[in-house]
């Protein structure tokens, strides 16, 4: 018995099993530290011809943040804070290349902007979630890439 696989645009990189002829191809990951650098090596991969697959049968365990908010046409992750500079920033990033699906760019153009208000105006840590997606923005806007910050002081 062979498990079926199903071809998608992009996963999370936990449990990713890569053949090493298509990792030395496409290159390491790109200098998003945390978020979305994942997303951003599979579409980087799709773009030199290599297809993205997972088994739908097998789950690995693994929590994103600290819970998820539902609304009717998207699903947000609650991060600490510090998380929040991470996921404004590399998104913005991501507007920068061509390999990027603009499905993606779409969907994001719609739901930053009620990830904003939701983080600085219906979660804790207001000013703190506020001051790191501002800083985010603005090196997103200056293509800053990188670790910055590793904790919500």
């Amino acid at each position: 018995d062979s498990l079926e696989t199903v071809e998608i645009e992009q996963t999370f990189s936990s449990g990713s099993l890569i053949p090493k002829e298509a990792y030395l191809e496409v290159g390491e990951r790109a200098d998003l530290f945390m978020d979305i650098f994942d997303f951003e090596w599979c579409w980087r991969a799709k773009a030199k011809g290599f297809i993205t697959y997972i088994v739908p049968e097998i789950k690995i365990p693994h929590q994103l943040g600290q819970g998820q908010i539902n609304l009717w046409w998207m699903s947000m992750t609650i991060s600490q804070p510090y998380r929040n500079y991470y996921q404004f920033r590399n998104i913005l990033l991501m507007y920068r290349h061509t390999y990027v699906p603009l499905s993606y760019k779409i969907k994001r153009f719609i739901s930053l902007p009620v990830e904003f208000i939701i983080n600085v105006f219906f979660l804790d840590h207001k000013f703190k979630r506020l001051f790191f997606i501002t800083r985010g923005i603005a090196d997103g806007i200056k293509g800053v890439n990188g670790a910055r910050f590793y904790s919500n002081s």
